[in-house]
């Protein structure tokens, strides 16, 4: 499998996040680098799996559409070269894919998208994006159940870790 460049858009500050989409299976052997401490478990993360850090192919985000777009702008002003962007939230994806979409380029057949969080307007644009969905239920029902625990009993703070799921849609093509 031939690995190919891989542009992010969003703020690298969330491990288990970038360890799902490693984990997703799709190649790539170049990600986007940030000198920032929040990115550290990220990153490392990333270093774990072999994959390379490389900041000019990372865009910097708000969790907003403007500022992605702003971000990809500036990423494609670079001409930074990539084949797929791993967008650290749909929403970011949503603005990243206007500013690709305004370049001229095509999602998917210039550049794969892929987004995390699994919102439902995910499901209805076009082209549906292929997102990885957190699972917002169970993380509800944890929650409650462990401040209950604390509130009750004064169980000490946990950490839980749940399984989140890879939603194929049509924003990624196989190179």
């Amino acid at each position: 499998m031939v690995k190919k460049p891989v542009a992010c858009v969003g703020a690298l500050d969330d491990p288990a996040q970038c360890e799902e989409i490693i984990a997703s299976g799709v190649a790539f052997d170049t990600v986007f680098a940030l000198n920032d401490p929040s990115a550290m478990g990220c990153m490392a993360a990333m270093e774990d799996a072999g994959i390379l850090f490389n900041d000019k192919l990372y865009g910097l985000s708000n969790y907003d559409f403007e500022s992605a777009y702003h971000a990809m702008n500036s990423l494609l002003a670079r001409r930074a070269e990539f084949t797929a962007l791993f967008a650290m939230s749909d929403v970011i994806a949503f603005g990243a894919i206007r500013a690709l979409v305004s370049a001229g380029l095509r999602v998917p057949e210039d550049v794969s998208v892929i987004g995390f969080d699994g919102i439902t307007m995910s499901r209805y644009c076009v082209p549906v994006m292929t997102t990885i969905v957190q699972p917002s239920e169970q993380i509800a029902l944890q929650s409650i159940e462990l401040l209950v625990r604390q509130i009750e009993h004064g169980s000490p703070a946990q950490t839980v870790t749940l399984q989140p799921e890879l939603q194929q849609g049509e924003s990624v093509r196989a190179i």
